[in-house]
């Protein structure tokens, strides 16, 4: 195992962003690649010790994180690959919390491309977007289901698809959903994907909920991203992520950074705090 390190910020979305000073480089991966194998690798995380993860179609034996996979050839939907990287992770509701838009529009356009252009920031930080589900929003749920599925068929989009969901998030809000049925917004959701390029009929397969029985008789069987959502959930959860965006930089929450950050507030945090 390599002796490097990396920090890591964490975005919440509604986004929390959360960052690790001290992890191995050869465990990195992103945390948003919810693309459970039938061999699951071990859960690796910066708090907890790890658990082994059963795929969506075996029982969920409570993670105590989101599995961390390891980086490789395939795209992943965190910014960039650093060697020797800090972690920022960022909790943020996709499409609902106007907070959130605030942030995701600031960091997204203007912060991705700097720290990807800077040799220090591009080796010394992962950002991680972590999804986080507001209940008081019901289409929350549908739109962050949306967010998984884009994330197992094509995960190289899934900063594309958050950045055209939040571009339309009044969308999504109570008053343009209340009269539609679940799988109609998910048709919806489907076409905004398949504006970035992800297969729509896949997706939306991945997301309709039957109204008939499953072959065991079960009337509430889910989707083909439920138990995907519930280890998210739980994740969330053991950290205390409440309200969005939220920052946690190398595991600590970083209450200086809000929706209101400007890009050069941004710059400054970044050169003052990743070293």
């Amino acid at each position: 195992m390599s002796s490097s390190t990396i920090s890591r910020l964490t975005l919440h979305d509604p986004p929390v962003y959360s960052v690790a000073k001290q992890f191995p480089a050869d465990t990195l991966c992103f945390q948003h690649c919810f693309q459970f194998p039938s061999n699951p690798p071990t859960l690796r995380t910066s708090q907890i010790t790890s658990k082994t993860y059963h795929d969506s179609k075996s029982p969920i034996r409570r993670p105590e994180a989101l599995p961390e996979w390891r980086h490789g050839d395939q795209a992943h939907a965190g910014i960039f690959t650093p060697s020797k990287p800090q972690k920022l992770d960022t909790n943020p509701a996709t499409s609902l919390p106007q907070y959130s838009a605030k942030f995701f529009n600031t960091f997204y356009p203007t912060i991705t491309p700097l720290l990807s252009k800077n040799p220090h920031y591009r080796d010394s930080l992962q950002v991680i977007f972590r999804q986080q589900i507001q209940p008081w929003h019901p289409s929350s749920t549908l739109t962050h289901e949306a967010g998984v599925a884009v994330l197992k068929l094509a995960p190289e989009k899934f900063w594309p698809f958050s950045a055209a969901l939040f571009a339309r998030q009044t969308e999504f809000f109570d008053a343009n959903v209340v009269n539609e049925t679940r799988n109609e917004t998910y048709a919806r959701l489907a076409k905004i994907a398949a504006g970035v390029g992800v297969d729509e009929a896949a997706l939306l397969k991945m997301l309709a909920v039957s109204d008939k029985p499953d072959e065991q008789g079960d009337l509430n069987g889910g989707n083909g991203v439920t138990g995907d959502l519930k280890v998210m959930v739980k994740a969330s959860r053991l950290i205390g992520v409440h309200f969005t965006p939220t920052v946690y930089f190398d595991g600590v929450e970083e209450r200086t950074i809000s929706s209101r950050f400007t890009a050069e507030q941004w710059e400054k945090w970044l050169e003052k705090n990743v070293v």
